[in-house]
This record gives structure tokens, C-alpha cells and sequence, in this order.
């Protein structure tokens, strides 16, 4: 026999409509948003880590100055990996945009390749006659590049067979040593074997690229292989320029750890979420019993059993709330997910994905928001079914009598005393609005203020280089050098630099010359800068040696890459810093986010070495963006076993003409401030999302957690009513209630939100390199605000026509 009660359910979800709207807007914006984001990025970052091995992509990359002999790869391949030419010519390219402007760039052009690092084709295909070329898919779409289009590249004119993304550059990064990557202006290509040979404008790059045979190698190991590897190089007649690790390589694992740690953000962003509608469902559950109290009252006078009441006041909220997964999970699977993966598809050419069910974002975005739901609301419905009938029936449940009978000034008008009385009767609910706007306001913020901090600690990072030209070296050069040494190394370069056709070309009394001069050149020695520096340029640069290391962060289980740089005593760029002998000196920055502290010991991990090293923290120096650790050059020779002289930097305020065969990296301040633009391209449409995610559900939030207010008043204002007061005049005493603790709330929230908001910044930004202290302007503590009143302003309209709504035969009913 069917259930009488489950009669009234219709009526009940007819007579709170806007509740339980309100409860699928809340379960749905969660379901569907935060679903489409987690999943897209769940889908990239399989993708992603799939490439290696379905790609083949390189475990290393080494540059040669000339084209290694055979007998040099056969002596590489020996030690345990298959190695691939992949050489390369960097070219000026010309296009016609889509706007019909012309563009100028950079291609590096490239042969077909078919055994590693494939490529993957979204549309056409790879060049299989001459004068066909294959870009990069995201160089394409920035610039309205299709199939058919022409480009010309070296002086000649060349059609797009192929639209592409090659699995070792997802990335497009000009140079390992970049900051940011270039999707405007570089592209990547494939051309024919016959075009590469004839494209002559750049001479070719001789890189070689390969393949473990033991893919599973941990990187020490993989590090003392590469040592290995250059050491077979330069014994078999071949000069090495570089070698990078796959960990090591930015076109690789840039979008990766982009992607990954983006998730974490958005999991902050998901708790914050889930505790506001611990709020919203508390206070829903309690209005809920006070409202039904009545008829509770009567079904349990009525010999209705607890269990049976239990059940029927579950119905609804679960009905309702699993409607609103359901329909989340479909919107967010079937529409959401592309748009979100869309956000990192502009920026990183990323192959194809697959989308697939995510457990454990479902668990995430749904089964915990649903299970919330539930459990509070059944909790709450039988902590207050312990009550009795007569309580029930006397709307005796909820204790709240205390406040108000409250006696207030007599000086004090009606309308005064009248609101202060309905905030005194409905204290319980005010503070749980307080303390939902509050919560909902840090959602709001995260979204306003994370891409302007960023970008300050991005240009607080600019700020905080040395010098104006930081000089990280592969090997120690000397610039002090004699012209005698300078001309004796400049031979020994071009004698070991040369293939063997271009010095067969030379001149005898041109060779011998070269011979006689190199023969100079005492191995031992330090290698001589081979370009001229003035002495005043010398003289104003400043050795310094460095490392990296790694250092376990505070509040992950995971490491922060750190510079150890050992420095002149006294040093003329690092002259804040204050040194110690014995200990190191760290900045701010890594003080504060690996909770280093004077007088302690850490252990910092060379991981390239496989070493540890035990260093006591004698000092902290300023710069809250400050990641790096000081010591003395001769500390540092010591700590590193190296000779006393040893060094690989130069800090200059000058521009150095360096041998470029030296630089592994410059950094400058103009080079620190691109990243900005990176961060501006790749975080501000995710920002973005945050703020369309953000803004509806305050508004829902704030809804359903003043909508609670008027529904408890409805007696109240039905009397207002009867006793001749108009719509208008009632909505003043009961609307405007509610519009001081709303703007309280917004006012004097505004301290503990964002003391607040920069706690949780701290465990959201963990994972991200560096120390993202938090900053904001004035303007957006303004532009919260005026989003809080402006979604209040909706909100106080909806309560209005709810007011005009009430009957005056609510004033009728018998209340016990």
C-alpha cells in the first residue's frame, strides 16, 4: 500500500520550490563546473604522462658542435640506449594572418621523423613531396593557419600538408634556459629529407636524441649514464655542447607540472565550496524542522513512528540532490569538459585526448557533496525528532527564546526596535550568514586577486636579480685572459669544432698556424673567454659559483629547487647578505615556505648527484620572493669538492660578449618580467572560470541563507499586514534587516577574509616553485564588495516579491 505521506512530497517541493532550487543550483554548479575542470585536466595529465611511451619520446638530448662521427654514436648506443639524429635549422619564417596582417617568426625546421619522438597529425598530413611542411598545432591556431596555407621559409615558398603536434615539444620553448614559452611567433616543423638539405640559411644544429633500453632507470642513475655518455662523446671524436635529461627538459615536462599543479588549486577551491554548503545545509535543516514543526507534531501525535518521519523529510533533499548530480555530471561530462581542457589545448600543443570517468574526481565533486547533504540533514532531523509531540505542536524545538525577550531602549522608534527584534529572533541564522558570506567571499577573492599575485611576485622576482646580467656557465671561462691565450684558445676551438671537411678546406700555413697555437693551451688550465671584454667591463663583473639543490617544503610531502650560491667576500652585487662561515644564508622566500630557521640543520639533496648535504642555517635575508641560499665561494668550493678557484657564473651590470659555447643560461630583469605574460596567457582564462564559478553561487548561498529569515517571519509580516501596513513598508523593516547584517558582513569581514584567504594561499600555491606571498590593491577589496552588494541587490528583489506574496490569512492559523 503506497505511503500516505508520499502525498505531500508534491506540495512540500511546490511550497519551498525556491529552497530546493536553490539546493540543485548549489549540488549542480559544483557537479558540473568543478567535473568539467577536474576531468578535463585528470584526461590532459593521462595524456600527457601516456606520450613517452606510445611517442617513444627521448629520455636524453645532446648537442654536438659538428656532426658526430659514427663510431661516437656506436660508442653512445654501447652504454645501454638507441640513439636518433634529429637535427634542426632555426629559419626566419613569413605568413599572412587570418586578419590578413603579415607575421614574421622563427620556424625549426626538421626531418620526418618515423622511430622516436613522433609526431601526432589533428589534421593532414606529414610532408611527403618538396615545398610541403608541417607546423605546430598551436602556432596554427594563433596565428589562422590551415591545411593549404603557404608560408615562406628561407627565401622559399612552401604549403602546409600537416597540422601537428610533435611529443617532444608539447611546450614551446625556444631554448631549455627560457623562461616562457612561444606560441606567437616559434613553431616547430617537419619538412622532406631534399628541403632540409637545401635549407641553407641556418646552419644545422647536430642534435641527437635517445632512447633508454632501460626506461625504468631512476635519475641518479640516469645522471651518472649521461656523465657516462659525454665522456664517450669527447673520447670518440666528437665535441659535446649539451646534454639534457628528459626531467630536465622544459618542452617536455613544462605543460605537466602546469597541469598537475593547477588540480591542487582547484581542490582548495572544492573544500571551500563543500564547507559553504555545510553552512547552507545546516541552516536548511534546522528552517526546514522549524517550518514543518506543526505537522511533525500532529504525524507523531498521530502514532506516526520517528523512522517513518525520518524518511519522508529525507525524501526531498535527496531526490532533489541526486537530480542535481545527475544532471551536473552529464552537463559537465558532455559540455564543460572541452571548454576546460580548452584552456590548456591554447597554450600547449597537446595530442588528442580521451575522456574517461574519473572515480576519483567523482567522489570528489559529487559523492562527498551528496553524502554532506544527507548525513546533515539526517542528523539534524533526528537530533530534533528527540522532541516532544507537544513541543512540536508549541514550535518549542528550537530554543530560541532567550535573545528575544531581550528588552530594548524605550527611546529607541518602532522601526528601530522593530528590526533590532528580528535580528535578536533570527541571531542564529545571522551568524550563519556571516560566517557563509564570509566563506563564499574567499571563494570570490581567490578568483579576483590570484592573477594580480602572481604577476607581483612575478615582477617582485625581476626586482630582486643582482644584476642586470646574470651569467650561469657550463664550464669555468676566464675573461682576463691575454690576447695570446685568447688567440691560442680561439684555435684549439676551431681545431676541435670543426668537422673533418672544413679543416681538410683549410689552407696548410693556416693549419699549421692553428696546430702551432693550440699547442699552447695547457689543458689543465681554465678555458680563456675567446671574445674581447673592455677592462672596465671585466672589472665590474663578479665570479660566482652554483648549484642546485633541493629542499623538502613545509606542508608537502615534495621538494623545492633552490640555488646554492656561493659568492665573493665581500661581494659587490649580493652586498645585503649578510655571510657566515660554517652555515648558509637563505631568503626570506625559502624561509618562509620551507620553515628554515636560524640555528637549525636541513638536509638539502643534490637529486642529479644522488648527494646530501647537512647545512646549518646561520642568517635569513630580505625578499619575501627570495628562493635562493648564500655561502662564501671558498665554502662553497669546500662543500662541493672543487678547487679553490672554481666557478661558473659571472653577476654584471654590463652586458658580457661570452663565448656562447659557455652560457648555459643569462638572467635578467627584462627576461624575469616575460613571465608575466606567460602567466597572464596560461592562468587567466582559469581565473576567469573561477570568478563565472564563484559569482552564481554567492548569489545562491546568499539566497538561501536570508530566504531562511523571511520564511520564519511569515506570521510576522501576515500581522503587519492585518494591522495596515503596506508591502513596501513591511519589506523596509524586514528587507533592511537583513541589508545591515549583509553589509556589516561585507565591511567587517574584509580583515579575516584576507588573513584568512593568505593561509589557505600557502596550501594551495605549495606545490608551485617559488614563495607566493599574497598581494592585493585597494580596487579589489572594492570590486568584492560591490559584487557582494550587487548579488545582494538580486537577492533582496526576490525577497521582496516573496513578501508581497505572504497572506494575510497566514495571521489565521492556529499556532499551538
Amino acid at each position: 500500500m503506497r505511503n500516505p505521506l508520499d502525498r505531500r512530497i508534491p506540495r512540500e517541493l511546490k511550497a519551498n520550490l525556491g529552497k530546493y532550487l536553490g539546493i540543485f543550483a548549489l549540488l549542480f554548479l559544483i557537479s558540473a563546473m568543478v567535473t568539467g575542470y577536474m576531468v578535463a585536466a585528470s584526461s590532459l595529465q593521462a595524456t600527457i604522462e601516456g606520450m613517452r611511451d606510445r611517442y617513444v619520446v627521448e629520455d636524453l638530448q645532446f648537442d654536438c658542435d659538428f656532426e658526430a662521427p659514427k663510431k661516437a654514436v656506436r660508442a653512445v648506443e654501447a652504454l645501454g640506449m638507441t640513439v636518433h639524429e634529429n637535427f634542426y635549422r632555426d629559419l626566419t619564417m613569413g605568413w599572412r594572418k587570418a586578419s590578413g596582417e603579415e607575421g614574421t617568426g622563427t620556424v625549426r625546421a626538421m626531418r620526418v621523423r618515423r622511430d622516436f619522438d613522433l609526431p601526432i597529425y589533428v589534421e593532414g598530413e606529414e610532408p611527403n613531396s618538396r615545398g610541403q611542411i608541417a607546423l605546430d598545432r598551436t602556432f596554427c591556431e594563433n596565428n589562422g593557419l590551415r591545411v593549404g596555407d603557404h608560408v615562406t621559409v628561407d627565401g622559399r615558398d612552401f604549403a602546409i600538408s600537416g597540422v601537428m603536434t610533435l611529443s617532444d615539444y608539447p611546450t614551446q620553448m625556444v631554448h631549455n634556459s627560457d623562461l616562457m614559452y612561444n606560441t606567437q611567433s616559434f613553431s616547430v616543423s617537419q619538412v622532406s629529407d631534399e628541403d632540409f638539405d637545401q635549407l641553407v640559411g641556418s646552419s644545422a644544429q647536430w642534435r641527437y636524441s635517445a632512447v633508454l633500453d632501460d626506461r625504468s632507470m631512476a635519475l641518479p642513475q640516469r645522471v651518472e649514464l649521461e656523465r657516462r655518455v659525454a665522456e664517450a662523446i669527447s673520447q670518440n671524436g666528437a665535441s659535446l655542447s649539451s646534454i639534457v635529461d628528459r626531467e630536465s627538459n622544459q618542452a617536455i615536462t613544462f605543460s605537466q607540472d602546469d597541469v598537475v599543479q593547477d588540480q591542487g588549486m582547484w581542490e582548495v577551491m572544492l573544500v571551500l565550496l563543500v564547507l559553504i554548503m555545510a553552512f547552507v545545509f545546516v541552516v536548511l535543516t534546522n528552517a526546514t524542522i522549524e517550518e514543518q514543526s506543526s505537522a511533525i507534531g500532529t504525524l507523531l501525535a498521530s502514532g506516526w513512528r520517528r523512522s517513518e518521519i525520518l524518511r519522508h523529510y529525507l525524501t526531498l533533499p535527496v531526490l532533489v540532490g541526486t537530480v542535481a548530480c545527475v544532471v551536473g555530471n552529464v552537463v559537465g561530462y558532455a559540455f564543460l569538459v572541452k571548454p576546460m581542457a580548452n584552456l590548456y589545448m591554447r597554450s600547449y600543443s597537446l595530442p588528442p585526448y580521451v575522456v574517461t570517468f574519473q572515480p576519483r574526481v567523482f567522489v570528489m565533486t559529487t559523492l562527498i557533496p551528496l553524502g554532506m547533504l544527507v548525513l546533515i540533514t539526517f542528523f539534524g532531523l533526528l537530533r530534533k525528532l528527540g522532541a516532544t509531540p507537544l513541543a512540536f505542536l508549541r514550535h518549542e524545538t528550537s530554543h530560541r527564546r532567550g535573545l528575544g525577550r531581550v528588552r530594548l531602549p524605550s527611546s529607541w522608534g518602532f522601526s528601530l526596535r522593530f528590526r533590532a527584534r528580528v535580528f535578536l529572533r533570527n541571531i542564529s541564522q545571522f551568524v550563519i550568514l556571516f560566517l557563509g558570506i564570509s566563506v563564499g567571499s574567499i571563494l570570490l577573492l581567490m578568483g579576483l586577486i590570484m592573477l594580480p599575485t602572481v604577476e607581483h611576485v612575478a615582477r617582485t622576482m625581476s626586482q630582486s636579480v643582482p644584476a642586470q646580467h646574470v651569467y650561469l656557465l657550463k664550464a669555468p671561462l676566464r675573461l682576463d685572459g691575454s690576447v695570446d691565450e685568447r688567440a691560442a684558445f680561439e684555435a684549439a676551438e676551431t681545431l676541435s669544432t670543426s668537422s673533418a671537411e672544413d679543416i681538410q678546406a683549410l689552407d696548410p700555413a693556416a693549419l699549421l698556424g692553428l696546430a702551432v697555437k693550440a699547442q699552447t693551451v695547457n689543458p689543465d688550465d681554465r678555458a680563456v673567454n675567446v671574445r674581447e671584454n673592455s677592462p672596465e667591463r671585466i672589472e665590474q663583473a663578479e665570479r660566482f659559483a652554483a648549484a642546485s639543490l633541493e629542499v623538502k617544503r613545509n606542508l608537502a610531502d615534495s621538494m623545492e629547487q633552490i640555488t646554492l650560491y656561493g659568492i665573493e667576500e665581500p661581494s659587490r652585487y649580493w652586498s645585503d647578505v649578510q655571510l657566515s662561515h660554517g652555515g648558509i644564508v637563505v631568503g626570506k622566500g625559502l624561509s618562509q615556505k620551507c620553515d628554515l630557521r636560524v640555528g637549525q640543520t636541513y638536509p638539502f639533496i643534490d637529486r642529479f648527484e644522488g648527494k646530501t648535504y647537512e647545512l646549518r642555517v646561520d642568517g635569513i635575508t630580505d625578499g619575501d620572493t627570495n628562493m635562493d641560499a648564500y655561502l662564501s665561494r671558498a665554502d662553497f668550493c669546500a662543500l662541493m669538492g672543487e678547487p679553490d678557484d672554481y666557478f661558473n657564473g659571472y653577476a654584471s651590470d654590463e652586458a658580457l660578449d661570452l663565448d656562447p659555447r659557455f652560457v648555459a643560461k643569462e638572467i635578467t630583469p627584462q627576461e624575469m618580467l616575460k613571465v608575466v605574460d606567460q602567466i597572464q596567457e596560461s592562468m587567466g582564462d582559469i581565473m576567469n572560470t573561477m570568478v563565472a564559478l564563484s559569482v552564481p553561487f554567492y548569489l545562491v548561498v546568499m539566497y538561501l541563507l536570508t530566504k531562511t529569515v523571511i520564511d520564519r517571519s511569515a506570521r510576522s509580516i501576515s500581522y503587519m499586514k492585518v494591522f495596515g501596513y503596506q508591502d513596501g513598508e513591511v519589506a523596509r523593516l524586514y528587507v533592511r534587516s537583513i541589508t545591515t547584517v549583509v553589509a556589516l558582513t561585507l565591511m567587517l569581514s574584509l580583515g579575516g577574509i584576507v588573513s584568512l584567504f593568505r593561509l589557505i594561499m600557502k596550501f594551495m600555491m605549495v606545490n608551485y616553485s617559488g614563495n607566493w606571498t599574497l598581494w592585493y590593491a585597494p580596487q579589489h577589496l572594492v570590486e568584492l564588495v560591490v559584487i557582494g552588494f550587487a548579488t545582494y541587490g538580486v537577492v533582496a528583489l526576490i525577497h521582496l516579491r516573496n513578501i508581497r506574496r505572504v497572506s494575510l490569512s497566514e495571521a489565521l492559523k492556529v499556532q499551538e
